[in-house]
């Protein structure tokens, strides 16, 4: 059968708002639940962020994935001088049925500062929320995967969030990779 929603996106903003593809911002493809839109494949938006603390530069790296693909990152400089690192990846669905689908996480780092995985969905019409997190012990050098269930609800637009934090100061990530994948 069908899904019974029409298609409003093919980006949606964090305000919900339905806008055109813009790679540099925090606009992220709607999807149809965790399948392809005709004419449109499944995709996910990934942001790797961290801001010195002088402010002087931003490392940020933007990425759209398809469905069962992972986004990483490994260049992140020198954290211990500046605000925590972070990679994000972002999307939004409209689906007629509840579903679920596997976050996958990873990473592997020489730091001994936590570092929390977490998952938040949300959707718009009806104010459903329900989030996940987890902060693995830490004794470098070391190598972390696991996964989470997601469940999406069915909903004419609701918006998913996965993020790997570091805190500030995290020390001796440098050239370490961490990566998120939605299947």
């Amino acid at each position: 059968m069908p899904n019974a929603i029409l298609r409003v996106g093919p980006y949606a903003s964090s305000f919900g708002n339905f806008v055109n593809a813009d790679l540099e911002s925090l606009n992220a493809p709607v999807n149809c639940n965790k399948v392809d839109w005709l004419n449109h494949s499944w995709g996910a938006k990934s942001r790797a962020i961290w801001t010195p603390y002088d402010g002087s530069a931003d490392i940020k790296h933007f990425q759209v994935v398809d469905f069962n693909q992972a986004t990483s990152y490994s260049d992140w400089g020198d954290p211990s001088d500046g605000q925590g690192p972070e990679l994000t990846l972002r999307f939004y669905y409209q689906a007629a049925q509840d579903t679920s689908i596997t976050l996958s996480w990873s990473f592997d780092d020489n730091s001994t500062d936590p570092i929390e995985i977490s998952y938040r969905v949300d959707t718009i019409e009806n104010g459903f929320s329900s989030q996940d997190s987890i902060t693995p012990a830490q004794a470098p050098p070391f190598s972390y995967s696991g996964t989470f269930t997601v469940n999406l609800v069915a909903t004419t637009l609701g918006k998913v969030v996965a993020k790997i934090d570091g805190p500030a100061g995290t020390d001796n990530i440098n050239g370490n990779n961490w990566s998120l994948k939605f299947s």
